[in-house]
Parts: structure tokens; C-alpha cells; sequence
């Protein structure tokens, strides 16, 4: 056994008398000495410390994994481990034996049924079949969450990137990787963070998407309960700010200095209160000079939020004249084109 240890400045690093190199080295918790086995893991972790120091981490992990196994816990550094050697079967074992056919020995495969137990026997029932679960690639993740209900309810690009920020964002914030996984605790969490981060109105609402898409997953069999039915948004408090009054008359004579084509779209949000997006994203087809109407319609680069903001806006006079100051004769095409974001998919 050795006794003289140098350590070093770098946490879970020494260098052993006698022997090249840097070691990775970590008690085991007094409570498991007996279960593994020893009272310290120590392995060579590099020849420089450079290398060692990057060996750290995965050392870390490894001893993190095995003191959860031993401890029937489920942590984070388990469920990683798991989710790196995903199996898609782990309660079949497939072994070869022979039987007697005709007078011959034959080979065959047995197929044998473990129990989520068997392999996970320090863990409870629950958070085994949880665990196997999980190994099977049943454990869903925000993303697919996300995903479905993207599938089922068809919202604009703009939405369903929302959603993903928001769950994402719920779930770093809990520290959790599947949808299965997040509790009550863990939604009052991210209620606090919000509370502490950002405004009473964007709390509620942000909380109001994330309950949705876990109202799908419960409704779709993923979860038994939703787990933000626990908070109660009466009690968050919301302030409301003083706007101030600004005159359209007072702005328009502001517009002129404007690039022609920005003062176009001014011009047709101002006169039809259409959305800037809805207004960005207009072709020359939707606009009908003769019966004086402008269409606002889905197209391949600019879909509606609703079937709702699909209409017909009357052509004013007054927008009338800015149209045909402005507006380039031409009969199809979009009429904004510079205004289109290509990676975020948005006008």
C-alpha cells in the first residue's frame, strides 16, 4: 500500500512516488466502503497535467455513476450514463444453448425476461422501471415535446421556437433531461427563477406556454399528472405601466425620411392596422387596385397564426395615393422581400 502521496494544486489529481504521471483520485463515501468494495478509487489519469486535468471530468462521472448505482439514487450523472449506452432492449438476455433434435444436438438461442429490478436492484420499483425506461428510449425529451405538439396544433415557426425556448429554459433550470422526470418542486422552481428574472405578465405567460405543452404530454399518456398544476398564477403580481399617447398625425410627417419601401409598409400598416409581419409579408397578388381591397393571406414564406387573421382591408384613399406613389408596378412577388429574416424564418 502507498502511504506517501504528493497532491497537487488541481482537486482529485496526485502524483505517486516513484511513478510517472498524474493519478485520479476519489474517497469512496463512507457509507458504500463496504457495497464496492474499497475506501479510494485511484487510477492513472495522464502523463502531463494537462491531459490528467481533462481526464478529471470523465473520472468524476464514472465515480458519480457508481455511487448513484450503489445508492439506488437517480442523478444526474446516472441518467446521462444511461442515455450514452441506450439499449433498445435491456430486460432480454439473449444467450445459446443446445438441444437434442432427432438424435443431434442442435444450438438454439434462449431468449430470458429479466424484471426492471433484476437490473436495478438497489433502486425501488419505481425508479426502476423509470431507469429501464428510459434505457429502452422511452424517457421523451423537451424536444419531443415540442415537436408534437407542434405536430397537433400547427402553430406559425415563430410559436413553436417560443415553446422550446420556454421548456428548455424550464428544464436546465430543474436540472432535468426527460419530460417524466419534472415535479412539482420542479415547476415552482422555475416559477421562482422567472418571478426573479423577469416581470409579473411575462411569468404568467411564460408559465401558461410551458403548462400547455406538459398538458399535452399528460393528455397523450406521457405523464400521469401535470405538474405546474400546482402553481396558482393568481398570486404572481403584475404592474401595469402608463402608456403614453402618440399621435399618427404627428409620426406621418416623420415617415418621408424613410427608404421608399419602408415608407410602403408604413403606409399600409397605418391605413389597414395590419400586423408589421402580416404587412411585410404581402405579394403583389394580394393586392387588388381595381376592387380597392388588400388580401391577407397565408403564403409559402409568411403562414397566418390563426385562420381568424385571414381577411379582406379596404384601400383607402389616402392609401390609395401612397400605393401608387410607392408601390412598384409589378404582378406577382413578394413586395418586401429585404425584409425576410432566412434564419429565424420571420418577417
Amino acid at each position: 500500500m502507498i502511504t506517501n502521496v504528493t497532491t497537487t494544486a488541481t482537486p482529485y489529481l496526485v502524483k505517486l512516488p516513484g511513478r510517472a504521471g498524474f493519478y485520479f483520485q476519489r474517497k469512496v463515501p463512507a457509507d458504500l466502503v463496504r457495497s464496492i468494495g474499497r475506501r479510494l478509487w485511484r487510477w492513472k489519469a495522464g502523463n502531463t497535467l494537462t491531459e490528467a486535468r481533462k481526464a478529471v471530468v470523465e473520472g468524476l462521472n464514472k465515480t458519480d455513476v457508481l455511487i448513484a448505482q450503489h445508492r439506488g439514487e437517480v442523478t444526474p450523472a446516472l441518467l446521462k450514463h444511461i442515455d450514452e449506452n441506450l439499449t433498445p432492449d435491456p430486460l432480454t438476455v439473449i444467450t445459446r444453448d443446445f438441444k437434442e433434435v432427432d438424435g443431434q444436438e442442435v444450438e438454439v438461442t434462449v431468449e430470458d425476461q429479466l424484471t426492471p429490478q433484476d437490473l436495478y436492484p438497489r433502486f425501488s420499483e419505481e425508479a426502476a422501471q423509470r431507469l429501464v425506461e428510459r434505457q429502452e428510449g422511452k424517457g421523451r425529451k423537451a424536444e419531443d415535446l415540442v415537436n408534437l405538439a407542434a405536430r397537433l396544433k400547427q402553430p406559425a415557426p415563430s410559436t413553436k421556437r417560443t415553446w422550446m425556448a420556454y421548456i428548455s429554459k424550464a428544464m436546465s433550470v430543474a436540472n432535468r433531461q426527460c419530460i417524466d422526470e419534472f415535479t412539482e418542486d420542479d415547476a415552482r422552481k422555475y416559477r421562482d427563477h422567472l418571478i426573479d428574472t423577469c416581470g409579473g405578465n411575462t411569468t404568467k405567460s411564460r408559465i401558461r406556454s410551458v403548462k400547455g405543452l406538459f398538458n399535452v404530454a399528460k393528455d397523450e399518456g406521457w405523464i400521469k399528472t401535470n405538474p405546474f398544476d400546482c402553481i396558482s398564477l393568481r398570486y404572481i403580481k403584475t404592474k401595469t405601466t402608463q402608456k403614453e399617447v402618440k399621435r399618427l398625425d404627428d409620426i406621418d410627417k416623420l415617415v418621408s425620411n424613410l427608404p421608399e419601401h419602408h415608407q410602403c409598409l408604413y403606409w399600409i400598416m397605418r391605413c389597414t392596422g395590419t400586423h408589421v409581419s402580416e404587412a411585410a409579408g404581402l405579394r403583389y397578388e394580394d393586392i387588388d387596385p381595381a376592387g380597392r381591397v388588400i388580401h391577407v393571406r397565408a403564403n409559402e414564406l409568411r403562414p397566418l397564426k390563426n385562420d381568424f387573421r385571414k381577411r379582406k382591408l379596404p384601400i383607402i384613399e389616402a392609401l390609395n395615393d401612397k400605393l401608387n406613389e410607392l408601390l412598384k408596378q409589378q404582378d406577382s412577388g413578394y413586395i418586401f422581400p429585404g425584409l425576410y429574416n432566412e434564419r429565424i424564418e420571420r418577417w
